[in-house]
């Protein structure tokens, strides 16, 4: 099966993180792709950790008083919740969708989703580089100006809050880049907020 998607797949990923990890691939129609792969035994070790989380409230709940003016049960139904959307690759794709749809009107590059090969565990999406938005002597030597990337960046998530009320939740560094020609760059959409 990989053989008939794919010319060529790295076997090496280009990034990783807990839940899944990122391998270049060459489609057959040639296209670049990058491959959000969810590790395998993931979600039995999430199962795991979550029962051992529960067990951690109900003795932090009968134990102190921390109850009375914390929510624990809310707080791990979010959590619960935050992660089983992140474990599933559809939703992903549908986010990413969503924000580059709400995001038409800013510069801003956002992967393509490529549906025909993507399931609840394998996400694959356009292939796009770009400078880590942290990288400053990259941008200096791309000659891209540091102060109008955060302004945008900044303009970007007050429309996605304020506005659309559907935002990119995880902004970190390894999930935003700049292309050589200024653009800024969104990937992972994982992690979302609704309001």
């Amino acid at each position: 099966m990989p053989g008939q998607v794919f010319t060529s797949f790295e076997e090496n990923p280009i990034a990783s993180a807990s839940l899944g990890q990122v391998h270049k691939a060459i489609l057959s129609d040639d296209r670049i792709a990058a491959v959000k792969i969810l590790r395998p035994g993931i979600e039995e070790l999430v199962r795991i950790d979550l029962k051992a989380i529960k067990k951690v409230i109900g003795f932090i709940k009968r134990f102190t008083s921390w109850g009375t003016f914390i929510d624990f049960d809310a707080i791990y139904e979010e959590f619960y919740i935050t992660i089983q959307d992140e474990m599933d690759y559809i939703k992903e794709g549908h986010n990413a969708e969503t924000i580059a749809n709400n995001s038409r009107e800013f510069d801003i590059i956002i992967p393509e989703i490529f549906w025909e090969y993507t399931t609840r565990k394998v996400l694959t999406m356009e292939y796009v580089e770009g400078i880590k938005i942290t990288d400053y002597d990259e941008l200096k030597k791309a000659q891209i100006n540091q102060n109008e990337v955060a302004k945008k960046l900044l303009r970007l998530y007050i429309e996605q809050i304020l506005v659309d009320g559907f935002y990119h939740a995880d902004p970190h560094p390894g999930n935003l880049f700049v292309s050589n020609e200024g653009r800024l760059i969104m990937v992972d959409f994982g992690m979302v907020g609704a309001i």
